[in-house]
């Protein structure tokens, strides 16, 4: 369980060691919510006929929330990296992995419902 809320960790120590010191969990954990969102918004047609408060969720604004995330971890980005040019590495990979990811949910949520 412990290796579902460190993976993005994983990947910042196998691209650039020690040169980004950050929170083993803050990265991976809102990857996952982004994940979630996307779900969440693909299944809506299915959730929203149980739960009846869940019909006025619209895309615009999870995706609202989506560019706040991003802007959260592009903060982090520039706070726990060590050179300028790893910071920006880091920070497109990271919203370029949050998007695909939202995306990636929604796809698979329009499927299943």
């Amino acid at each position: 369980m412990k290796h579902l809320f460190t993976w993005f960790r994983r990947i910042d120590n196998s691209l650039w060691g020690g040169e980004v010191e950050s929170n083993r969990y803050v990265s991976s954990l809102l990857l996952l919510f982004a994940f979630v969102c996307g779900l969440l918004v693909g299944l809506q047609p299915l959730i929203s006929d149980s739960v009846p408060y869940f019909s006025d969720t619209n895309i615009v604004s999870v995706t609202a929330l989506m560019v706040y995330v991003a802007g959260i971890l592009v903060c982090e980005s520039f706070c726990v990296a060590v050179d300028v040019v790893v910071a920006l590495l880091r920070s497109l990979l990271i919203v370029l992995l949050l998007f695909a990811l939202y995306g990636g949910g929604i796809f698979i949520g329009r499927i299943l419902s």
